[in-house]
């Protein structure tokens, strides 16, 4: 299976497929890049083993768009197969989801 992969400088990330969650809104996305612009990447990518991206998407494809040569990640270490509930769990924490929207990814 082919997965998507965004490289910033040496380090190539790999995206999971079927995320739950819904995309950041635009006016999100955009809150968040200016965010990046006047404060950089605060807070670490965070990837399995392999690099497959659990958390920080879309800081990864932000910076990925302006060319920044480098940003903040951590491998976690966890046991095979959890990477989606995991991945979950760290965006659900997080994201301001309606209720419907989280009803809808499962959470």
């Amino acid at each position: 299976m082919d997965f998507e992969q965004l490289v910033i400088g040496n380090t190539t990330f790999l995206v999971l497929p079927d995320d739950p969650l819904r995309p950041l809104t635009a006016q999100e996305r955009e809150a968040l890049r200016m965010s990046m612009e006047q404060y950089g990447c605060i807070t670490q990518v965070l990837t399995d083993k392999d690099g497959f991206v659990l958390d920080g998407l879309a800081r990864l494809r932000i910076a990925v768009q302006y060319g920044w040569p480098y940003i903040p990640w951590r491998v976690l270490q966890c046991e095979e197969g959890v990477q989606y509930n995991l991945r979950e769990t760290l965006n659900y924490a997080r994201r301001h989801l309606h209720k419907h929207e989280r009803k809808g990814a499962g959470l």
